[in-house]
């Protein structure tokens, strides 16, 4: 059975445009977000599905954060945003333009995206690459919070983890990394998810440089000056893995707190 959410014509005021007027003046923009979801939904109990409201306030939310040049750069934010955020097995979010300056009714761009997998379970990994000073390179989002974080992000099927993390190295920073070892098994009783983290190696001149619509910045940072804003789940990552650990089951980990 498959089952699907919409959300049409989501109106939201923004910035974004590759004119300077157009982020001067702003205008509106229209979301269409259909999202596919487990048949958990058919407990009729909201704990079990996923709040459209919540789901409004995120593309609210990643609008305001930061001005796009490109409607379909802020349609792979939205899209990344909400996987990462909500228990969806795929979400494809449309951007309409409706006030562009063509002949035309509206301009148009749409981004799909799987989520987790496995009756949407999440599992996901990712990765702790560390150049010749010891710093550790984290990934900027454009999303949500516009916080650091690890390369990573969620398995898709026919890949294994290590696999995972490998391509969410070269989606987000543009290097080819190359696993060594495993460092964390994480669980997420919170969002029911499983977190693999690999220490990963790349070229000694590797430069890292954002790949993705998702990243706004890429750099190597100490373990004891990491950047702000960053989750404490992060950091025990980093920490874990600077520290040599050999999981050999899963750690339960608490909701995630934030330093800013």
């Amino acid at each position: 059975m498959t089952i699907v959410v919409e959300l049409e014509g989501l109106e939201v005021f923004g910035r974004h445009g590759v004119l300077e007027g157009e982020r001067e003046r702003g205008q509106r923009f229209l979301y269409d977000v259909r999202l596919q979801v487990s048949d958990a939904v058919l407990s009729d109990r909201i704990e079990d599905a996923v709040d459209y409201r919540e789901v409004a306030d995120c593309v609210r939310e990643v609008s305001d954060a930061r001005a796009y040049s490109l409607i379909e750069a802020l349609a792979a934010a939205v899209a990344g945003a909400i996987v990462e955020r909500f228990p969806v097995e795929q979400a494809r979010v449309r951007v309409r333009k409706p006030d562009v300056d063509l002949p035309v009714e509206f301009s148009a761009a749409t981004v799909e995206r799987r989520g987790g997998w496995a009756a949407s379970r999440y599992v996901g990994a990712g990765a702790v690459i560390v150049d010749r000073e010891g710093r550790v390179l984290l990934v900027r989002h454009t999303y949500g919070r516009l916080n650091w974080e690890l390369p990573g992000g969620l398995s898709e099927p026919g890949e294994s983890f290590a696999e995972t993390a490998v391509r969410e190295v070269r989606e987000e920073t543009g290097l080819e990394a190359v696993p060594e070892r495993l460092t964390g098994i994480y669980y997420s009783p919170e969002s029911d998810a499983h977190h693999f983290v690999f220490r990963c190696a790349v070229g000694e001149d590797a430069a890292p440089a954002p790949a993705s619509p998702e990243i706004s910045e890429c750099g190597w940072w100490p373990e004891d000056a990491l950047p702000r804003p960053i989750s404490d789940f992060t950091v025990r990552r980093i920490r874990d893995a600077l520290a040599g650990a050999t999981p050999e089951l899963p750690q339960a980990v608490p909701p995630r707190s934030w330093l800013e």
